[in-house]
């Protein structure tokens, strides 16, 4: 089965925090634990991967726009 992730790089000089919602067990791909939801934290200079459809698209958007993160898709 094909899962819609994206990936997540921190490229700022600060801790940003990501809203995500709990995930699908049987659809599971990505860094962080289907079990996990609320503020997942990304720590400067790194970078995570997680399941697009667990994600606030215009969150990320937003913080893409002021150079915060870097984003991309894939299908895993």
């Amino acid at each position: 089965m094909s899962i819609p992730v994206t990936a997540i790089q921190n490229v700022s000089n600060q801790t940003i925090e990501i809203l995500h919602e709990v995930g699908d067990p049987t659809n599971s791909a990505g860094d962080v634990s289907t079990q996990s939801t609320g503020m997942m934290k990304i720590p400067a200079g790194r970078k995570v991967t997680i399941e697009t459809s667990r994600l606030d698209l215009g969150q990320l958007a937003n913080l893409e726009a002021k150079n915060l993160i870097k984003t991309s898709n894939s299908v895993e």
